[in-house]
């Protein structure tokens, strides 16, 4: 990260560490990330065919999203479900990049990765990872094993068009209608900002959800307060990205917790939660359960589980003000 990080240590008195690390301002990041949204409508013709790209992913809404906005500039899509199924189509069918989700049944994407390396044909062949992810001790152990890039869940669609130009040395048409709106879109971005750095607190949201499509949902929705969240795909997850944002002085404030997830279901997260906290002295966070159910039994279950309030499916935008407003 072009940084530095050094320490002084006293004896029976304890130490000292620093670390510095070269950073962008948020105007600067956001401003760009502007800029980059523009819509992509083609690709520049160069001579070569279309390319073929292959989309791994056991989650059938994850595979659609990539094809809804990949297919229609001028890519090849074909699909598979999980690693198995990729390493099949690839000894099968000559592909230019594979898309290659992470935690699938039968064979993950990090074993499909190795198989299809360890393949003369599969050596050069760039592979990039989308996952859910939050760890960068992940993507590290992702990229050396063999893929080329790593996008994490959920992303933008400019993001992915960026690392196949890389990729695929591809250059895009966009529409020029965009220009406009785009600059218009930079003033208001850079208002934002300004307007969130006058504020003295910002909320920092945390969204554990397994089902792709509510995760979507609830992205648009905190969008629309201008608002962001880190997002999960199990208690587990969520559990990780607590302690590891409380072990830099980054605590959220509200975890929006699932109940019904695998691995570890919301329940037994807010649990672990609790008990983490009740250890180290710290100050509860704000956990809301999401769930489908009717009230009932579960509302109690939540609140015994160390929950403080309930949010009904499908969640409308006016509980979800309403809640971040208490």
């Amino acid at each position: 990260m072009g940084g530095d990080i050094a320490f002084v240590s006293d004896k029976g008195q304890g130490a000292t560490f620093t670390a510095t690390v070269t950073a962008r301002p948020l105007e600067v990041c956001l401003h760009q990330e502007a800029l980059q949204q523009r819509n992509v409508v083609g690709i520049e013709p160069d001579g070569l065919a279309a390319r073929r790209i292959l989309i791994v992913d056991d989650i059938a809404t994850n595979r659609d999203i990539l094809a809804a906005f990949l297919q229609p500039v001028g890519f090849i899509c074909e699909f598979a479900c999980n690693g198995e199924e990729a390493l099949q189509a690839f000894l099968q069918q000559s592909y230019d990049l594979i898309l290659m989700d992470i935690r699938m049944p039968k064979m993950d994407g990090m074993a499909a990765i190795e198989r299809i390396r360890a393949t003369r044909n599969g050596k050069t062949l760039p592979i990039v990872v989308i996952s859910a992810s939050v760890f960068e001790a992940d993507r590290k152990r992702i990229l050396k094993l063999g893929a080329n890039d790593f996008i994490y869940k959920p992303f933008k669609s400019w993001q992915v068009f960026n690392c196949l130009k890389t990729l695929l040395g591809l250059e895009y048409i966009f529409d020029e209608q965009d220009n406009h709106s785009n600059a218009i879109a930079v003033q208001a971005t850079e208002k934002t900002v300004h307007a969130n750095n006058a504020e003295s607190h910002s909320l920092k949201l945390l969204v554990a959800e397994d089902n792709p499509s509510n995760r979507l949902l609830i992205e648009k929705q905190l969008a629309s307060l201008d608002l962001v969240a880190l997002i999960v795909e199990n208690g587990q997850l969520a559990v990780d990205a607590i302690k590891a944002a409380a072990d830099v002085d980054q605590a959220f404030d509200i975890v929006l917790m699932d109940c019904e997830m695998p691995e570890m279901n919301g329940y037994q997260a807010a649990e672990s939660i609790r008990q983490w906290e009740q250890t180290l002295a710290l100050s509860p966070l704000h956990i809301v359960a999401l769930t489908a159910h009717q009230e009932g039994v579960d509302t109690q279950h939540a609140l015994d589980c160390g929950m403080d309030a309930v949010l009904r499916k499908p969640i409308s935008i006016d509980d979800l003000r309403n809640l971040l407003v208490r």
